[in-house]
This record gives C-alpha cells, structure tokens and sequence, in this order.
C-alpha cells in the first residue's frame, strides 16, 4: 500500500520510474535472499547428497543404495575396496555375518527414527565422500591407511578396526573400535615378564605397517622392562619360508617368540610350522590377536591348542556369550571375536545418526560423546582422538576357541 501511495503522491514522471525500480530491485532481492535460505535449509537437511568441492547435488536416478537413498533410508556402507567378492569367503566371512546381525538387530528394534537400516557394499568411497556417508572401515592397517588418506579432506564418520596406534591422527573422522597395539604391547611385555618370567624374545612380523608398529612397541615395552630382544625377523605377507625364521630363533637362544602377524594365512601357516620344531617346542609361543583368528584357527586346527594369545575382549562376559549364541543360531557356526568389532560399529553409528539426524560433523561428533556403551567386545569410551576399547585379555587357544587366563 506504502508502495502505491508514493507513486500517486509523485508527479514527475522521472521520479515514478525510479520508485519502480527500486521497488524491483528490492523484490529481486528479497527473492535471491530466500533463495539462498532455501538452498542453506536443504543443504542442512540433506547433507548426505551434498557434495563440498563441486556445490553440486549428485546425478538424479540414483539407486537407492546411493547417497540420495541413504538420505532417505539412513544407510551405513562398506567399503568394496577391502569387501567386494571377497565377504563370503575366510576372515572377511565373520566381518560380513557380523554386520548382517546387527543390521537385523537394529531393524527389528524399528530402526533408526523408525527408517531402516540398509548396508551396501554397491558403493564406490569417491561416492560416499561426495554424499557425506557413514561407513564402516577395514581392519587391517594398511587398509586403513589408505581410506583415510581418500577422506582426510572431507572426513565422513568411518569406524575402522586398523589397531596402529598412529591410524587416527590427522583424520578426525576414523573411530576405532578395538584396542590398539599400544594395549596389546603392553599385555604380551607385562605377561612374559609376570607370569612366564622370562627374559630372552625374539619377535617374528609381519613388515607391514601392522606387523612393524606391533613390534616396534614390544620392544619398546622390553626395553623399559629390562628384558632382551634377541632377534627380530620379518616375513611379507604369503612368506613360505618360516621355517628358517623359526630355526634363526631358536638358534638365537630366545626363551619366548612374540608373533606379530597380519593376514591368517600366513599366521596359521607360522603356527603350524612352529609346532613342527618338537615337543615340547624350544621357546614359547604368545601373538597378537590375529593369532586367535577364527580363520586362522581354522586353517591351523590343533596346531594352535594352548598357544597363548592377546584377545580384543574379554571372555565370559554376557555380551559375547549372547552375540555368539546369536550368532550361531543364525549361521550355523562359531562366531569370531575379533570380527564382533563391526557389529558394535554398526550399533554405535546408528545410534549417532539417531541422535543428530543428520551431516557427518554432527555424527563424527556425537561418536565422540559416547561413553559407558556396553558392547559386545567391551565397555565404549571414546576419547578425543576416537580410540573406543580400552582394555584387552590374555588368552589360550582351547578347543579351537578362547579360554580366559588373566
């Protein structure tokens, strides 16, 4: 009405054309400012189709196993660049079983906000980045290493189960959730030292990035526990020639052999040939966690009765008894302690993507604030860095399974 009342109220004609302008512009205006509210409103809502180095939404026509179905059904994926083909078969087998569990599990609870869960491995990582998805990660290392380097610039909430313990710098969007070696170090030194009462290790490694930080953190551990590294020997991954290795420490005069190994192939191929040294074998055996795979306890059958092994949890708790009661009533076989990990992941990704809704900041954050979850490998305390499990146990292998020393 203002509007109206000036042009009537001006008689130079001059002076009308400029108030009609001027009252264009302002619309023009007020039309671009609602525009860009629009457009902040709808990134907000729907970061997970929004891409931050091009500005631009993905391509329309999309499955719903992409970004702009994770934006509807809230979808966690994998990353096919360590599953692909390969989840049906070995180690990765109890990674994928582990996840379909909790994927069951958490939609026969309604859910996340009453939206389903869906997993994918039909995803590329470029496509996840881009649509800012939550992911879960690998367990090897090196894996890791290599996804994070991929999403340091535009992190997305990835749950990895790399034990390195140098994984998470750099990368604020990768949580862990296992112990990391410094854990595992800690209990192989404090173990030989406490309960064998030995002096004399030597330490066989995988020359990976694993194999070598592992190693480099039990000698670290020796030496500031007065016990002596003898020798050290590294294998890379499809090694055959162990037996050497083995026969190089017991030359050595070592009284007990730290394995630190990667993939359990090559572990159960170490044990086997270990057992191969005589009875009762020359010096002790005590491994990392891969030692007490379930794949590679498979392939090393007896091989592996009354080794000695760090384990990611703790056995005998109710957790893991439910999960492996569940778990072989659903697939028929004994689960995998140290493939558990990715169920807990998966629960605790929904339940941050419940919490905020929505943007990987917000999830990557509220990872962060999660304390006192009880999972299936233990109890969740995040800290600042991402590192969630904060304890571990020594164990024997017993009848193919685990059996709780201390």
């Amino acid at each position: 009405m203002e509007y109206i009342e000036r042009l009537r109220a001006t008689p130079s004609k001059k002076e009308r054309k400029r108030i009609v302008k001027e009252r264009k512009g302002a619309e023009e205006k007020g039309e671009r400012e609602k525009e860009r509210e629009e457009k902040s409103r709808e990134k907000k809502e729907n970061f997970w189709m929004f891409d931050p180095r091009k500005k631009s939404r993905l391509p329309t026509g999309h499955s719903e196993m992409t970004a702009r179905g994770l934006k509807r059904k809230k979808n966690v994926i994998y990353i096919p660049a360590f599953f692909g083909e390969d989840r049906y078969r070995g180690q990765h087998r109890y990674y994928y079983r582990a996840v379909q569990l909790a994927e069951k599990h958490i939609n026969d609870a309604g859910g996340i906000n009453g939206r389903e869960l869906s997993v994918t491995t039909d995803m590329p990582l470029s496509e996840a980045i881009i649509g800012g998805v939550p992911a879960l990660g690998p367990t090897r290392s090196t894996d890791v290493m290599d996804v994070s380097d991929a999403t340091k610039v535009f992190p997305i909430p990835i749950a990895i189960g790399g034990t390195n313990v140098d994984l998470l710098q750099g990368n604020p969007g990768l949580f862990r959730c296992r112990p990391d070696d410094s854990l595992v170090a800690n209990a192989i030194v404090n173990y030989i030292k406490g309960d064998m009462k030995l002096t004399r290790l030597g330490i066989l490694y995988d020359s990976d990035i694993f194999g070598t930080g592992g190693a480099h953190l039990v000698e670290q551990g020796c030496n500031n526990n007065e016990l002596t590294i003898v020798r050290k020997e590294t294998y890379t991954a499809g090694d055959k020639n162990y037996l050497a290795k083995l026969d190089s420490l017991r030359g050595a005069g070592i009284e007990v052999m730290v394995v630190y190994g990667t993939d359990p192939e090559d572990v159960a191929e170490i044990q086997k040939k270990y057992r191969s040294l005589g009875s009762p074998p020359p010096y002790e055996y005590i491994g990392s966690p891969s030692s007490g795979m379930r794949a590679c306890l498979d392939l090393s059958g007896n091989d592996a009765e009354d080794l000695i092994v760090i384990a990611d949890y703790v056995p005998g708790r109710p957790a893991i008894q439910k999960y492996a009661n569940e778990y072989r009533g659903r697939y028929n076989e004994d689960m995998d302690p140290t493939a558990a990990w990715y169920y807990d992941a998966l629960k605790i990704l929904g339940m941050a993507v419940g919490e905020v809704r929505r943007g990987p900041q917000a999830i990557i954050r509220a990872i962060r604030k999660i304390q006192n979850y009880e999972g299936v490998l233990g109890t969740y305390d995040f800290t600042a860095d991402g590192n969630g499990l904060h304890k571990v146990s020594v164990v024997r292998i017993k009848n193919g399974g685990h059996e709780l020393i201390k």
